[in-house]
């Protein structure tokens, strides 16, 4: 399903965040901006260009130490036709380097409109014969407000075609409860859409545990998020209003379950401008990106150890492994070495608890690995980048490549 591949992801960078990629013109360097104005002669097109030129940046600073992006659909829809050519550019690039993709569009019809809203945006259309995806994200986030009619038709495209949607249930904005918050039947509006996706939802459980159907929870109402946690067992959340909004990191960890998954925490701006707050040249903007983002994790993990949550779920069957080995095929394996950390009976290992001759995003988990024989130590696998690897003095486990060759067949 969908989401599971998205929790795997989750897993593998051992990280829960999504960067938003809702760019403005003015969020975008001078010298990128000017150099595509002055290219085109149409502005909206030399717009949309620069938008994508400082998206593809982005996206190749974050893409192994991300799991995901969430472009605003609104962004791109403003430059017109030109922006949408963007969006989708931005949605293939991003999906080429592995991301998963939620568009955030807040669609929101029923019937036929929807059913064009559901195949345009995660689905396929027909022409000549042709199959045909016109956007091809993994995601999007819709509005439920119209009830099971304007749901229905994504759930069948989310079927068909191995996707996911998020429902808008407690949004982040101040005047969310003006609705939300209302009682009917005792039950906030809130609470009653919760229910309805976990509803909707109920035939398209994956591995994990959780449905095809999202819920998107602000972490700017903490309570309200902890106890949707609990009240929705099988529904994965997108957690905006961390950062800018005013949501702390511990805020956002309540979408997470006891086995650290459950939620993906959405950052937009504080990653985007981040070289303009830094005060760095424009130029560093995509390395300023990847530091905000890389202690943005680091920020959620912690909160995550400190209030008791896993890292990550033990993984004896290695499908974290196998998926992650899939996709290195796609990279080029000189980069990467791979190393197993060995820790004593019992003790689980997470990115915090490795040795310092490596810097944590310089690793990519690979799942947990064990041994029949009770008494044998855990070990944990992962992907140590070459560069890395030459600077230390330590050298990989030789039985590491084994049990590597035993999961690819």
């Amino acid at each position: 399903m969908s989401m599971d591949r998205l929790i795997e992801r989750i897993k593998a960078l051992n990280n829960p965040s999504v960067a938003g990629l809702d760019p403005k013109l003015e969020y975008v360097p001078a010298y990128i901006r000017d150099a595509f104005l002055n290219e085109y002669e149409d502005p909206l097109e030399g717009a949309a260009m620069a938008l994508l030129e400082f998206n593809k940046g982005l996206i190749d600073a974050l893409c192994d130490i991300v799991p995901a992006v969430k472009p605003q659909a609104a962004y791109y829809e403003q430059l017109g036709w030109q922006g949408i050519h963007t969006l989708q550019e931005t949605i293939c690039y991003a999906r080429k380097k592995g991301m998963y993709v939620i568009t955030d569009g807040k669609r929101n019809d029923i019937g036929s409109t929807m059913e064009a809203y559901a195949a345009a945006h995660l689905g396929t259309v027909e022409i000549e014969g042709k199959r045909i995806a016109p956007f091809g994200a993994d995601a999007l986030t819709v509005n439920g407000y119209l009830g099971t009619d304007g749901i229905t038709p994504l759930l069948k495209v989310c079927k068909e075609y191995d996707k996911s949607i998020f429902v808008l249930v407690k949004t982040s904005n101040p005047s969310s409860g003006d609705l939300q918050d209302r009682l009917i039947d005792n039950k906030p509006v809130y609470q009653l859409m919760g229910e309805m996706c976990e509803a909707w939802g109920a035939d398209t459980i994956g591995a994990s545990g959780y449905s095809a159907v999202g819920a998107v929870v602000g972490a700017t109402y903490p309570q309200q998020l902890t106890e949707l946690r609990k009240q929705l067992p099988h529904t994965f959340f997108l957690v905006p209003g961390y950062g800018a909004q005013g949501g702390a990191a511990a805020d956002a960890c309540r979408a997470l379950d006891e086995n650290g998954i459950g939620g993906i925490i959405n950052s937009s701006r504080a990653i985007m401008c981040a070289y303009q707050k830094a005060g760095a040249d424009e130029r560093e903007y995509a390395r300023c990106a990847r530091e905000e983002a890389i202690r943005m994790r680091d920020e959620l993990n912690a909160a995550r150890r400190d209030a008791g949550i896993r890292e990550f779920v033990r993984d004896r069957k290695g499908t974290a492994a196998r998926a992650l080995l899939s996709r290195s095929r796609q990279r080029d394996a000189s980069l990467w070495i791979p190393i197993f950390i060995k820790g004593g009976k019992g003790l689980g290992l997470s990115l915090y608890r490795l040795p310092a001759f490596c810097h944590t995003d310089s690793l990519i988990h690979a799942g947990r690995f064990f041994r029949k024989e009770k008494s044998s130590p855990l070990r944990a696998g992962y992907f140590l980048r070459r560069t890395e690897y030459e600077r230390s003095t330590i050298r990989p486990n030789p039985s590491a490549s084994q049990p590597l060759r035993r999961m690819q067949s």
